[in-house]
């Protein structure tokens, strides 16, 4: 078990030793550099076409959303608009009330108020 402790610090410090080497002189990072580039030679192109190509996807993906998005809010505000016509709101709302107070529309009809949802009051004990 002494041994397997010995070890494990020796590599331990021999990669500390190396990190701190390699922050330190220009000239080991280099070294590391040519050394990995000579074990991975294709390593450092290919991670970035990978990364441009999920980006470009990526981007491409959320415009399709955004567009989609975008079409369903407005089918949703034309089916409102068609459905109860367009409401104006003017005034403010009390506190306390159900109801908020609307104005006449630009037609100059008057609208009925909306009531609003109120969340039922629950004891927390």
């Amino acid at each position: 078990m002494r041994t397997f402790s010995y070890i494990l610090v020796t590599l331990v410090t021999v990669f500390v030793i190396n990190i701190a080497l390699s922050f330190s002189l220009p000239a080991y990072r280099n070294a590391f550099i040519n050394v990995r580039s000579t074990l991975f030679p294709f390593s450092k192109k290919a991670p970035s076409q990978d990364m441009t190509e999920n980006r470009q996807s990526e981007n491409t993906r959320l415009a399709e959303s955004l567009d989609r998005i975008d079409k369903h809010i407005e089918s949703l505000s034309d089916t409102k608009k068609t459905g109860t016509g367009t409401i104006a709101l003017s005034g403010a709302m009390a506190s306390g009330s159900t109801t908020v107070e609307t104005g006449s529309s630009s037609s100059g009809s008057v609208i009925p108020q909306e009531e609003v949802p109120q969340e039922p009051d629950i004891p927390l004990s």
